[in-house]
């Protein structure tokens, strides 16, 4: 995972969410480097994950003609892969800050079968997280998804609507 130097308390947040979820499901943290020492790592990572927007998600998102457009003026946001240089990207972002939050837990509700429940986040391990063919825009009927974040903030927002008896 690559931290914005400019990250916000929310994005950074964000990035510690990601990285407990992915320890849950993993049995390990993800390798966390500030932006401006991706340089002295590059060669020996393949999978580089950006949540929020940084000078590289950027730089990602113009050389493939990536926009925010979809979720301007929302609390909407992307959840895209993109393969470049031998590198698999997993960007995570939208155009406020607070969307980052709402990105990762999508991202594991939705590609790594993560439940959230009040007794407890549901948690299926995995040899690895997909971050290859993701291509997801999330852009809400309304402009704030505030009730949202109030409820995953008192661990209350439960995603039993993925769930079926059996599981």
């Amino acid at each position: 995972m690559i931290q914005s130097p400019d990250a916000s308390p929310i994005q950074e947040t964000a990035l510690r969410e990601f990285s407990r979820l992915t320890a849950l499901i993993m049995g390990r943290a993800p390798l966390q480097v500030k932006e401006n020492l991706l340089d002295h790592i590059r060669e020996r990572v393949t999978d580089i994950v950006l949540i929020g927007p940084s000078a590289l998600s950027n730089q990602i998102m113009q050389a493939n003609n990536i926009s925010l457009d979809p979720v301007t003026g929302s609390d909407g946001y992307l959840i895209r892969s993109v393969e470049l240089d031998g590198k698999n990207y997993l960007l995570i972002l939208g155009e406020r800050a607070v969307v980052a939050l709402y990105g990762v837990y999508e991202y594991f509700e939705r590609f790594c079968d993560v439940g959230y429940f009040p007794e407890g986040d549901h948690i299926i391990h995995k040899e690895r997280l997909p971050l290859t063919k993701l291509d997801v825009v999330d852009r809400p009927r309304f402009a704030y998804r505030v009730q949202h974040l109030e409820s995953r903030a008192v661990n209350l927002v439960q995603s039993s609507y993925y769930w079926t008896l059996d599981q």
